[in-house]
């Protein structure tokens, strides 16, 4: 006998309005350089290792099925952090390839992600397409907090 709780399970059937954006979380490991003076004036170099954490976004222009070379794609692009991230802007492409982003993390927790595409043609302008697309963006717990910069005892003499 079928399960009535799957038959009914309005999350498994539920239809979309919005398409979900591709995404993934890197992590890039810098060693930065430090000039200081010891107690006897001479110039040192202290080495720091510095950690930063980035959401990569993959724009989604493969679900655009109309796009050819003749067309100009605009995203209209809103992103927000819960611990202050803020960037809102338009990206317009009328050759080559779309880049995609990477959103640098200090702090948030929760992610929103709008990214509205916007296509329309050269020979007539009144035949545009537009797709939506939204992601709510749990951060991973490490990934939300940059690791406190880590001193190496290496010291070099100029």
């Amino acid at each position: 006998m079928a399960d009535l709780g799957e038959a009914f399970n309005s999350l498994k059937f539920q239809k979309k309005l919005f398409q979900n954006i591709d995404y993934f979380f890197t992590q890039r490991t810098l060693i930065e350089e430090n000039d200081y003076f010891d107690k006897n004036m001479n110039r040192k170099i202290k080495k720091i290792k510095v950690t930063y954490n980035f959401l990569a976004l993959n724009i989604p222009i493969n679900s655009i099925s109309d796009f050819n070379k003749d067309s100009n794609l605009s995203f209209e692009i809103e992103i927000f952090g819960d611990e202050g991230y803020h960037y809102k802007g338009t990206l317009t492409s009328y050759s080559g390839f779309v880049p995609n982003f990477m959103i640098p993390i200090k702090g948030d927790k929760k992610i929103f992600i709008n990214i509205s595409s916007n296509l329309s043609n050269d020979n007539n302008q009144n035949n545009n397409s537009c797709k939506k697309f939204i992601s709510f963006i749990e951060v991973p717990k490490r990934f939300q907090i940059n690791p406190e910069s880590v001193l190496l005892d290496i010291q070099i003499e100029e």
